[in-house]
């Protein structure tokens, strides 16, 4: 019998799930570069086009701007610039990207007088909303796209839209700092251990399927937070010559904090506390001179529970947090 005390660096990740369930997967679109005809600088085209993507990212994936100009080159190569007419070359873009929606604002200026017509093309057909705005500012035409984005996709009953309510979603938090423990043999196989893990929050992670990336994106921006955790545990030992695995159970009591900002400056906060009972398996590798190594996985059990995070209008179901542990130590025989 003999005891071992470990310091060691520990990962934890903290998942949360969203507690919304979509039942199907937005379809791709293309945005073609705002058009018009009169006087437009293209300061005011880029903000209206910008706002476009941004309504539109709600309902669709959005094809990024180096996929759509690599094909856009191809279509001109294919046709010729000057016989690419504008439907021609949409429409081959499509094909090409294997796309079936696009996306066009047009503006049309007389004076103080703007007209917006925003198009809607498939492969099969195509739809059109228009509005007209006397003396509108770029403020006021931004409002006027949000309304024709929802009467274009209102009045269509070609798809079934879910809102990209997982924007921005809040995958998982990552913490690393710390451990120290002490395990004691109490009957040859079967061990005692005590822990403290002390940890940082590292990083942020959360879904992000904007245009350019649908992978998982991580929040860089500020970061700050605490998880400490004191747990209790027993475990039973196979041996072998040099090292051992084990498994077991305990209980830990928990408190985490989140503190952070999204790639839009918005800031949200997160708190979480419990007390739970643990399942825990690791193996050991002990060196000639009493040094020992450990990689051990703890698993908090119990059902999810939902959570709120500040300045997020979703509640998360949260899943416990899980413990990946690195240690070295020491044996005393």
């Amino acid at each position: 019998m003999y005891p071992k005390i470990f310091s060691s660096l520990t990962f934890l990740f903290l998942f949360l799930i969203p507690a919304l369930v979509f039942g199907q997967e937005r379809p791709e679109t293309i945005i073609i570069p705002v058009s018009s005809l009169g006087e437009v600088n293209e300061t005011r085209k880029q903000i209206l086009q910008n706002t476009l993507e941004e309504q539109l990212k709600r309902y669709f994936k959005l094809v990024s701007q180096e996929r759509f100009l690599k094909a856009q080159e191809s279509a001109f190569e294919e046709l010729d610039y000057e016989d690419c007419t504008e439907e021609q070359c949409i429409m081959l873009i499509q094909e090409m990207l294997q796309v079936e929606n696009a996306f066009n604002l047009q503006l049309i200026v007389e004076g103080q007088d703007t007209q917006l017509s925003l198009n809607w093309r498939t492969l099969d057909e195509k739809r059109k909303a228009t509005d007209i705005c006397r003396g509108c500012d770029t403020f006021e035409l931004n409002n006027r796209i949000e309304l024709l984005v929802e009467k274009i996709i209102n009045d269509s009953s070609a798809f079934t839209f879910v809102e990209n309510e997982k924007q921005n979603e809040l995958k998982s938090l990552n913490y690393t700092g710390f451990n120290l423990g002490y395990r004691f043999y109490i009957r040859g196989k079967i061990s005692l251990s005590f822990s403290y893990d002390g940890l940082s929050l590292g990083s942020v992670n959360y879904y992000d399927e904007d245009e350019a990336n649908e992978d998982d994106e991580s929040i860089q921006i500020r970061t700050s937070g605490s998880l400490h955790k004191f747990g209790l545990g027993t475990a039973y030992h196979w041996y072998f010559t040099r090292w051992d695995l084990y498994a077991g159970g305990g209980i830990a009591s928990y408190f985490a904090s989140a503190d952070y900002q999204d790639k839009d400056l918005k800031e949200y906060q997160f708190s979480d506390n419990d007390t739970k009972l643990i399942f825990l398996i690791g193996f050991d590798y002990n060196f000639m001179n009493n040094m020992s190594m450990n990689l051990e996985y703890q698993s908090l059990l119990g059902s999810t529970k939902s959570k709120e995070i500040t300045n997020s209008e979703i509640t998360h179901q949260q899943e416990l947090p899980r413990f990946v542990t690195f240690r070295f130590g020491y044996n005393f025989n």
